[in-house]
């Protein structure tokens, strides 16, 4: 069951996928490697179905994008310093929760899936901010087909769901009607999973 996402938040991501990115200006900048946006381009902006063959040709691959692996950095720690990028491939990554199964198990296996967007949603004290607001729409979205795929909590799960929770109880303490039904349609996510 899936339920639309709030209008403001609907808004706040189509904004953002408006938005020109300069991704070889990234590049030259070495925010991002020319790897990584080879990966990007090969998804972006492209039909759902093309997008999904893609990803699930190469799961593995986009797993490490968007998690790392012990070796090279999450797309997430790479473009710490550029918002746009991150704000960017926080909508992408939420997108792709919700229309690639298949990565989804890929993502939910990795040993650390949630480790590259925990210290997003700490990134400001401002509940407007789209960095933690969009973070903790893909964590909610993410943890709430973890805890539907594995019988038993892990010690991942078990670190992420207390900070989710936090942010998400910061966002319906606000006086902003939006804010509380962002925090109250990630609320319905996860607890209807546990």
């Amino acid at each position: 069951m899936s339920l639309d996402p709030p209008a403001y938040i609907l808004s706040l991501q189509n904004n953002i996928r408006a938005r020109p990115i300069s991704w070889e200006g990234a590049v030259r900048a070495k925010t991002i490697t020319d790897s990584d946006l080879k990966k990007i381009k090969a998804i972006d902006k492209v039909r759902k179905e093309q997008r999904k063959q893609t990803i699930e040709a190469d799961t593995d691959t986009y797993t490490t994008l968007l998690l790392g692996n012990g070796e090279t950095k999450s797309i997430f720690e790479s473009a710490a310093k550029r918002l746009d990028i991150l704000q960017y491939m926080l909508v992408l990554t939420g997108d792709l929760i919700e229309d690639i199964p298949a990565l989804v198990e890929s993502l939910v296996k990795h040993p650390h899936p949630y480790k590259p967007l925990l210290p997003l949603l700490k990134q400001s004290n401002n509940a407007e901010d789209p960095i933690p607001l969009l973070t903790s729409a893909v964590l909610s979205s993410l943890l709430s087909r973890a805890l539907v795929a594995q019988p038993k909590s892990t010690p991942e799960i078990d670190e992420a769901l207390p900070k989710v929770y936090s942010y998400i109880a910061a966002l319906s303490n606000t006086s902003d009607s939006n804010l509380q039904d962002i925090a109250v349609q990630e609320y319905s996510a996860l607890l209807r999973t546990l």
